[in-house]
């Protein structure tokens, strides 16, 4: 029986590595693969034993499989062959699982009690408000006080102003504020999707105030690139009605925080809400205006290459990084690149490498999206 179990082992082996007669071999969307799944189940280990126990055994396996078939004589050709895969696999899961790691290792240093504090920040992204006149927005350049001493902390907070009476909260990006309010750190466990997309983007930390006490000191200190959006949404809302410039704001920098529930979700509903997310279909048009301007003054093909190139990073810098301007960012460049090699693109392995890059940076990066 144990015989027949092993050779029903081997025998499935042996058919996952000739995978390559039905699709052909591609260690990029093998590696992508494997570090998906490690960094799927390395979250849920976090908290659940059984994912834990997943985890080690199939990586076990994987080694164990190697190890056997490199062991058996009639087999060795055949994982020598084929070490490649082995190792792309296990190299795959423990990068994921390392990264969720150090990931849930940085919430556990980050950890703060959920108290009263003066917190004081620097207002870093667009300002959203919902129905009731709350405001929510992002910020960076994190204190707080305890006992007359000031701490510095290392991430961003998620700032949310529920208006109170007649106090109008009127800070902007840029603009550093002083709040006497609810702090506390994101749930280590991250047993939640808000709590993860919150993480996805930096925010480690979560604040909760009343309109009257919030001080805004109104230096507004920008960077670059928030100086570039804020310079765009001012001449937008100038020139145009409110919705309608939030909308163009967010089609130009995928940023739909000042775009209303109601105007979002008739985008959805149109099958169109793709063009409220900075994403291959901008860079494609960005692409075809350099393209052309290239063509006009008659550049030479590695020129065009590296002006399109540092265009397109100058863009996605601006418009954050998101997940979507970043795969495209990668993909158009490896298509543009095949292209001046004169090589066939693969938008798999395309997609792939995109993806790794993507998880490398940070693994609890999520679907992008309106």
């Amino acid at each position: 029986m144990l015989n027949c179990l092993l050779i029903l082992f081997e025998c499935a082996i042996l058919f996952l590595l000739q995978m390559k007669k039905l699709f052909n071999y591609r260690p990029i969307v093998l590696f992508c693969l494997g570090l998906i799944f490690s960094i799927i189940i390395s979250a849920y280990a976090n908290v659940s034993v059984a994912a834990k126990i997943v985890l080690v055994s199939v990586f076990g396996l994987v080694l164990l499989s190697f190890i056997v078939l490199a062991s058996l004589p009639q087999t060795r050709d055949f994982a020598k062959r084929h070490a490649s895969k082995f190792i792309v696999v296990i190299v795959a899961i423990s990068i994921g699982t390392l990264s969720m790691f150090l990931q849930f290792s940085k919430l556990a240093k980050r950890e703060v009690n959920k108290s009263t504090y003066e917190v004081f920040v620097r207002i870093c992204s667009s300002l959203s408000i919902d129905s009731y006149g709350n405001y929510s927005f992002d910020a960076d350049t994190v204190s707080f006080m305890v006992d007359n001493k000031e701490t510095q902390l290392d991430g961003k907070v998620r700032v949310t102003i529920y208006k109170t009476g007649g106090n109008k909260f009127d800070a902007k990006m840029g603009d550093y504020i002083k709040i006497t309010g609810t702090f506390s750190s994101i749930d280590k466990s991250l047993a939640n999707d808000f709590d993860k997309n919150y993480v996805a983007r930096g925010v480690y930390y979560k604040a909760y105030a009343n309109s009257r006490n919030v001080l805004n000191f109104n230096t507004n200190k920008l960077r670059f690139d928030e100086s570039i959006r804020l310079s765009a949404q001012k001449l937008l809302n100038q020139n145009m009605t409110k919705d309608n410039a939030s909308v163009v704001y967010s089609m130009l920098f995928g940023d739909t925080s000042g775009v209303s529930d109601d105007i979002l979700q008739d985008f959805r509903d149109s099958g169109v809400a793709h063009l409220l997310a900075v994403s291959g279909l901008h860079l494609g048009f960005l692409v075809a205006l350099l393209s052309f301007i290239c063509k006009v003054c008659k550049a030479n093909k590695y020129f065009e290459f590296f002006f399109i190139v540092i265009s397109m990073i100058l863009y996605s810098y601006v418009c954050g990084f998101t997940n979507s301007v970043t795969r495209a960012l990668v993909m158009t460049t490896v298509l543009l690149y095949s292209k001046l090699r004169y090589k066939e693109y693969d938008s798999l392995n395309s997609i792939a490498l995109s993806a790794v890059i993507i998880l490398i940076i940070n693994p609890l990066n999520r679907k992008s999206g309106v």
